[in-house]
């Protein structure tokens, strides 16, 4: 989106004494903001991303601040009273937003995180290695599933928790120098909007976390400072030659930027394939899945997901291939500690000899025992452990069972108390047992399933829903 937009603006700007329809500057610029919304547009259905809207109203706010310089007060009163009825008016939706559910308690412990650190920071790249120490109980409770704390979902906490906090403020700075600047010029700059745009996103979601989309913010960032620390005008000269080099170091981002984007593809529709049991789809879910791990080796997530896949389909050896490297190299990616179990338990099936079936069945145990330390909120990953114990180690059922109902306690007092009211759902869905009403009972059943989070197998449900009735 920034590459069509910087293409337009630029090859518009070079051009436009030699095309009528290019020497009026305003249409140009009317058209770089309404091919803006178009991509947006195609991106957020694309997406469904929830960060888009705000980075694009940001940015046309600070085009309609330089348009309008006498009305600025106008635009930001209208600007907090839009958004005070944006607020009020969608107050009940702020749940998708998953601010209360994820992204505060996500932040708070950052901020825990940079405490520690405050001048310097743990290291570039340590964010995702060092974060494990520091999520609370409320954290834990509401990312049971997810597989690793990888970005705060806000660049600034990201960088401060990484590079330190002065290096945070000399970044800031920067970017307001070059917004001060542009707004007392009342010059709007295409390359400062795009930055404003990025840098929005990165704020609410972990987009500049992506080495290509970093670097198209670094590429516009410079190209803003151009103008305020030249003497001269710095597009006032410039050649063909020049405007072909500025292409060329865009071109130098697009094979990056279509790999990853077909990576991204591949793995969205093995998602699609996967939730099923036929064969058929199962095989080209697995051969998406490898498609995406061959074009981003470096993405853990595609390589966890296809061998997770390997194992469900029996192909173990191809799976431990790539589940090793993620276990010796990512302990902290904490659901591989699951799928070993797993992988262990199948291969023991296949054992002829009962010293090497014991070993492995062993091993199992111990992975699973990890995996539920890892993350106790989890309550979907005690249902395997549990069965390995009841078949394998029945000396150890009733702890792992009094274990799972314990935390399954605690997370349903603490949703009760600060989130969702699964008390009340509870009572509403033994209120419609008594009245026998099928409708009633599939409703409120199903709502507490979700936002307990418990498994999908009926069994387990069952098993952890009586325990409420004691």
């Amino acid at each position: 989106m920034t590459c069509s937009i910087y293409l337009i603006h630029h090859i518009g700007i070079h051009f436009k004494d030699k095309h009528p329809f290019t020497r009026n500057k305003k249409i140009l610029l009317s058209l770089s903001i309404l091919l803006i919304f178009i991509l947006c547009l195609a991106v957020l259905y694309k997406t469904q991303t929830r960060a888009l809207i705000p980075a694009v109203a940001v940015s046309l706010f600070y085009f309609m601040l330089c348009r309008f310089p006498k009305r600025r007060i106008h635009l930001c009163v209208l600007s907090l009273v839009s958004i005070a009825f944006l607020a009020f008016t969608f107050q009940d939706k702020f749940y998708r937003l998953s601010l209360k559910d994820i992204r505060l308690p996500l932040l708070k412990d950052t901020a825990s995180m940079i405490a520690d650190a405050p001048f310097f920071g743990h290291g570039p790249g340590q964010f995702i290695t060092k974060f494990s120490d520091y999520p609370s109980d409320e954290l834990n409770i509401r990312l049971h599933s997810a597989p690793i704390y990888e970005h705060p979902h806000n660049e600034v906490f990201h960088m401060a928790s990484q590079g330190g906090i002065p290096l945070t403020i000399l970044f800031l700075g920067l970017l307001i120098f070059l917004l001060k600047k542009s707004l007392k010029n009342k010059d709007f700059s295409i390359d400062l909007a795009t930055c404003i745009l990025l840098f929005t996103l990165g704020l609410l979601d972990k987009s500049l976390q992506q080495g290509a989309s970093l670097l198209l913010f670094y590429f516009f960032l410079a190209r803003a400072l151009i103008p305020y620390l030249s003497t001269t005008n710095p597009y006032s000269g410039f050649k063909l030659w020049q405007h072909l080099g500025a292409l060329l170091s865009l071109a130098l981002l697009t094979p990056a930027l279509i790999q990853q984007s077909r990576a991204s593809w591949h793995f969205k529709q093995a998602d699609e394939y996967s939730h099923t049991n036929e064969q058929n789809k199962l095989k080209q879910a697995h051969y998406h899945l490898q498609r995406a791990h061959h074009l981003a080796p470096e993405k853990i997530n595609y390589a966890y997901h296809c061998a997770r896949l390997e194992i469900h389909l029996g192909q173990l050896e191809n799976a431990w291939d790539k589940l090793e490297p993620i276990i010796n190299s990512y302990p902290y990616y904490n659901l591989s500690l699951h799928q070993q179990g797993k992988l262990f338990e199948n291969l023991a099936l296949q054992q002829h000899d009962p010293a090497s079936r014991t070993h492995l069945l062993k091993q199992a145990f111990l992975a699973y025992e990890a995996s539920c330390k890892d993350r106790p909120w989890d309550l979907t990953r005690y249902p395997v452990f549990i069965s390995l114990s009841q078949e394998h180690f029945p000396d150890k059922e009733k702890e792992i069972k009094s274990t799972a109902l314990k935390y399954f306690e605690k997370k349903y007092q603490f949703r009760d108390e600060f989130s969702t009211p699964t008390q009340i759902l509870y009572k509403q869905y033994l209120a419609a047992l008594n009245t026998n009403d099928s409708s009633r009972i599939q409703q409120t059943y199903e709502q507490l399933i979700y936002y307990l989070k418990l498994p999908k197998d009926p069994k387990w449900q069952k098993f952890y829903l009586d325990s409420l009735k004691q």
